[in-house]
């Protein structure tokens, strides 16, 4: 039976992880706790081992993406073995459809609905487009006034379209950029590179201090004459005795 790729827990407040690199494809052997891929969270990079031998049969998750944890990101069988997935999908095709029960020719009467409560949704948890969005992903939408129309233009990185941190964190950069950048002429020797996910966690994390931390400075005023005549007169002098420069 095929065995399912967990995204693993690197940590107690770690509740997703971005694969940076698949070391095998579709098809190569692995043996058990051989290094099958490689991860990046917001506190460590790690390599992820193989949970069993065999082949690798199918990869749900590809790199660049980020996953939640807990959730199945690819799968090791035998050659010529389904995935888990697949199998389910195939018993589902060949259960028998349910007859319904016959309708009862008696007339029964109908009671007459009340009328449905409308309860309000909560802003920024779902909308007309049914899609999911996390407690972080509002807070940071709220926070930065993006409106649920916003919202639902982001294309989502995360499992089923879903969108997470990283991707709002980019729309929000790139709305900020857009009216510079339309200004700015690229030549044809630049080269524009995505930034590896070590780096967008070190954008992200100077990003937060400069939101959450104080930034003040202060300045003194002092005159130097007097100590610049001492190194002038005595920086020689300091040299040949100690063979080290004097500084101020």
């Amino acid at each position: 039976m095929a065995t399912d790729i967990i995204m693993p827990k690197m940590g107690e407040s770690i509740t997703e992880g971005t694969i940076t690199e698949w070391k095998k494809k579709i098809g190569d052997e692995v043996k058990k706790d051989e290094t099958i891929l490689e991860i990046s969270t917001d506190k460590v990079d790690s390599e992820v081992p193989s949970p069993a031998a065999g082949i690798l049969i199918e990869i749900i998750s590809k790199e660049n993406e980020t996953v939640d944890v807990g959730s199945v990101i690819g799968c090791i069988g035998k050659k010529g073995e389904n995935s888990k997935k697949d199998v389910k999908e195939e018993v589902k095709k060949e259960s028998k459809p349910v007859k319904a029960p016959k309708k009862d020719k008696t007339t029964k009467k109908v009671a007459t609905p009340k009328e449905e409560i409308k309860i309000p949704k909560p802003l920024l948890h779902t909308q007309s487009s049914g899609r999911f969005y996390s407690p972080l992903v509002r807070s940071i939408a709220k926070k930065e006034g993006i409106s649920i129309s916003d919202l639902d233009q982001i294309s989502g990185s995360g499992r089923g379209g879903r969108v997470n941190k990283n991707d709002i964190i980019e729309f929000i950069e790139s709305r900020g950029s857009s009216t510079t950048s339309a200004s700015l002429s690229i030549s044809s020797n630049d080269r524009i590179e995505e930034m590896d996910p070590v780096r967008k966690k070190i954008s992200e994390h100077m990003i937060h201090s400069q939101e959450t931390s104080a930034h003040v400075y202060s300045t003194i005023d002092i005159d130097m004459t007097n100590l610049l005549k001492v190194k002038k007169v005595y920086g020689d002098i300091y040299k040949q005795k100690h063979s080290i420069k004097l500084t101020i």
